[in-house]
């Protein structure tokens, strides 16, 4: 199974089949813990819920959906973050090649935004 996409552009000098195992192993163990934890979250809903608290159930759920997705973007964050500078360290950094931002294969009308998370 190829994990990356052969449509990303990279270069073989990106060396992806060296920090994989590492993100892989992460991205599993936050999984995981996602799962674990999803039981309890649930179980308190439905308590809520069977009491007639249903706007604190939603809440229960929005605000650990919510706090797992931030938790999401920190690991990936610290991923992103410890591979550059080693990546670095190890085989030097690659600059980009011209001045267009990659589509990674999408129609031109499709484009990535980034904004400030609300924290």
């Amino acid at each position: 199974m190829e994990t990356f996409s052969s449509t990303s552009p990279r270069s073989p000098s990106d060396k992806p089949s060296k920090f994989l195992p590492e993100v892989t192993e992460a991205l599993r163990a936050f999984e995981n813990q996602s799962i674990s934890q999803t039981a309890s979250v649930e179980s308190k809903a439905v308590k809520l819920f069977s009491i007639g608290e249903a706007e604190m159930a939603r809440d229960t759920l929005t605000n650990y959906s919510s706090q797992r997705a931030m938790d999401a973007l920190d690991l990936g964050d610290a991923l992103l973050g410890s591979i550059e500078a080693r990546h670095r360290l190890l085989y030097g950094y690659r600059a980009p090649v011209g001045t267009e931002m990659s589509g990674y294969g999408h129609p031109p009308t499709v484009s990535v935004h980034c904004r400030d998370r609300q924290e």
